[in-house]
């Protein structure tokens, strides 16, 4: 469902934002932002929290997702961080691996 598609790129643009260790003002504005959007009307803290404490996955929606649906999650993840950062970059780069 549209749901589960609009939780698993939140999910990819927090753990692209926290693959160094934190998540700066502008990456934070960019997920807030994007978390509204996609879930209008809920707690942006209820849902966010969540993803702030689970395990960084550097394979979000596991080995099955679709490649469409990869290249999605790139994008956005690319969207929000800083790919100076090596930790940053790192995770990235196996977000792009088949």
């Amino acid at each position: 469902p549209a749901e589960n598609t609009a939780l698993l790129l939140l999910e990819a643009m927090v753990f692209a934002a926290r693959a160094d260790g934190h998540i700066d003002e502008e990456e934070k504005s960019r997920i807030q932002d994007t978390a509204a959007s996609l879930f209008p009307g809920q707690s942006m803290t209820e849902l966010l929290d969540g993803l702030m404490n689970r395990p960084i996955d550097r394979r979000p929606g596991g080995q099955g997702a679709r490649p469409r649906g990869r290249r999605d999650l790139y994008r956005l993840s690319r969207a929000v961080v800083n790919v100076d950062n090596f930790m940053e970059r790192s995770y990235l780069d196996g977000l792009a691996r088949p």
